[in-house]
């Protein structure tokens, strides 16, 4: 999906589903790329450079803090099939108790 010019950025899409990465040019977030129209012949250039600059970065945390929430879902995931697995240990070992009561009493 790139020409070779510029760095590949992977952009996460939701779908009802699930969620997938496809793969874009940070060229075309670029200042460079940026085609003024009338209305911002009054903004200076320096100002739309830099809330260029603030969106990638932007982009960049949201996406470094989706890939955390994911693994944090994938850990938690872990962790209730642990506990459910613990459960059914800990009845099956009230079970035995109970058995040895009876056996005792």
């Amino acid at each position: 999906m790139s020409d070779g010019k510029g760095k590949q950025k992977k952009v996460k899409l939701k779908t009802s589903s699930s969620s997938k990465y496809v793969t874009s040019d940070e060229d075309t977030l670029s200042s460079d790329n940026y085609v003024a129209s009338d209305d911002d012949d009054s903004l200076p250039s320096e100002l739309v450079k830099n809330s260029n600059a603030m969106i990638k970065g932007l982009i960049r945390q949201v996406g470094v803090r989706d890939e955390l929430l994911e693994q944090q879902e994938e850990l938690l995931v872990q962790e209730r099939k642990i506990s459910e697995e613990l459960k059914k240990l800990l009845a099956v070992e009230k079970g035995m108790v109970e058995k040895v009561d009876q056996e005792l009493a």
